[in-house]
């Protein structure tokens, strides 16, 4: 599989975070353990 590039920006609080985990699992089958106290 080539190498896949994503650049997201915005401000802080917006769900950045939430929208590439969503990407990796749902187009890449790409399962991520998600740590909700490291999310400050």
């Amino acid at each position: 599989m080539p190498p896949i590039q994503k650049i997201l920006f915005g401000s802080p609080g917006t769900g950045k975070s939430y929208k590439i985990r969503e990407i990796a699992e749902k187009e890449l089958n790409i399962e991520i353990e998600w740590n909700e106290q490291s999310q400050s």
